[in-house]
This record gives structure tokens, sequence and C-alpha cells, in this order.
């Protein structure tokens, strides 16, 4: 009969402490996250379509029309000029976020360039991240056809350029009737909800749900210009907290060394 000593109580002790604790930490630095992409797992200067890096999304990245967005420096990019009109790009979450009562929030990086040949940003050309409910647009985020700033829905802006590389929070309050939106443009305290601060815009006349995620660009006007919308750590959650986090590899690794520690430990006592 197999005695197990002490010091293999110990040892599994020490294993199962480690592991509720560090699974712990991440389901609390985690909770509310709903998806997160940051383009960083695809191939250098090829199509984004058919990537399906990241996680919580139910499909890959799927070209909508018009150029084709592709990744550079772990970024999307959504190059295209006036003659070739547009580039849009989808990814379906697999649930429907905008139940009343509940608040829904989306953060990403993101940038508009126009050829420096012309006014920049231009009035016309139009697009961003769009929050779709199947094919249909809820919301938009991003520059509005005749205007040069960060903006939301049909007419609240804010007072950041749309070419300067942004941050940007938005956060929708899903209320009974129309919804409550804000933006942030690079919020320079993001340690609680409390203390979001910079340029904000609050929107109160859309009624939104939404189940995907479109990058989108229009030329809007011919002026011979070419134009660049660019996307990074894209994320959707349910909480302030869950727009911080961040899944990383290495994390999830160590909890795998852990359980595969408790494994080897077992064998060598049976």
């Amino acid at each position: 009969m197999l005695v197990l000593s002490k010091s293999f109580f110990n040892t599994l002790g020490i294993m199962l402490i480690g592991v509720c604790w560090w699974t712990g930490s991440l389901a609390s630095s985690h909770a509310g996250l709903v998806a997160y992409e940051s383009f960083d797992s695809y191939p250098d200067n090829n199509p984004l379509s058919g990537g399906s890096g990241g996680i919580g999304w139910s499909t890959a990245w799927g070209s909508v029309g018009g150029t084709a967005p592709t990744v550079v420096g772990g970024v999307a990019k959504l190059a295209f000029t006036d003659g070739l009109i547009e580039s849009h790009i989808s990814r379906s979450l697999g649930t429907t976020y905008g139940a009343d009562g509940t608040t829904t929030w989306v953060r990403f990086n993101g940038r508009y360039v126009n050829n420096p040949n012309f006014i920049n940003p231009p009035l016309l050309p139009f697009g961003g991240l769009r929050l779709m409910n199947g094919g249909s647009e809820s919301l938009q985020i991003g520059k509005l056809s005749g205007d040069t700033t960060w903006s939301i829905g049909t007419g609240s802006s804010t007072t950041v350029a749309v070419n300067i590389d942004s941050d940007i929070w938005v956060r929708i309050n899903h209320l009974a009737g129309n919804d409550e939106v804000k933006i942030w443009v690079n919020p320079t305290d993001i340690s609680s909800e409390s203390n979001l601060n910079g340029a904000t815009a609050v929107l109160s006349n859309l009624d939104i749900s939404f189940n995907g995620i479109r990058l989108a660009g229009h030329h809007g006007g011919m002026n011979f210009s070419s134009h660049t919308w660019s996307f990074d750590n894209l994320r959707v959650g349910t909480s302030f907290g869950a727009m911080t986090a961040v899944p990383e590899p290495s994390s999830l690794l160590f909890v795998g060394m852990i359980l595969a520690g408790m494994g080897a430990v077992r064998r060598r006592a049976i």
C-alpha cells in the first residue's frame, strides 16, 4: 500500500491555493469582458478577413465591401481612395446586447488619416467603428460626414480631432426608450469610472442594441485624396473594469503549468 508523505500534501495544497488565487484574480480582473481583439496574432501586411484572433467572438472577421482591410504592425488598417469608395469589415459577438437596465462599454484605439495635400481631416469622408444589429447600424463611433472631430451617433461631437491617435471609451446606459451614450477621448485618469475625464459628448436620441462590430470608412467626395482608418485594442464589455482587462497568454500559461504540476505530482504518488 502506498503511503503519501506529508510533503506531497503540502505541495498539493500550495498548488491548489495557487490555482484558486490565480484563477480568482483572472475572473475578477476580466469580469464583464465580452470580447477582445488586439490584432497582434495576424501575419503582417496580410488581409484581416478570415482572422479569428482575440476572445469572445462567434465568427471570424468578414469583409463586407470595398478594399480589403489589412493588419500592419498589429494594427487593423482600412485604406482606400476616393475612386475605390470604401472599406468595411465585420465580426459577430453571437449575443445581442442592449436590454433596458443594462450597461455596455466599448473601448478602442483609433485614428483617421487623410492625404496631407488636402485639409486634414477633410469634411466629407466619414467612418469609424460601428455597433451593428445584424446588418443594421445601431451606433457609429468616429467621424461624421461634415465633421472633423470624434463623434457618436448622428451629431454629438467632442473637441478632439479625429486625425489624432486616440483612446476611445464609450458607455451606453440602456434605458426604457432612448439610451444615454457618452464618449471619452484620451481620458487622463482611468483608475475608476468616476475619474474618467477629457473631451466628452453625450447622446440621448437612440435606442441601441447590437450583436456585432463593423470597422468602416467611406470617401465622401471626389477630391483625389487617400484615406486610412486605424483600429487597435478593441474591447467590448458590460463593466468599467472590463475596459482595462487584457487576457494575457502568460497568465493562462501560468495556470496551465500549475495544473500540469498537480498532475505530475499525482502520477508520482500513484
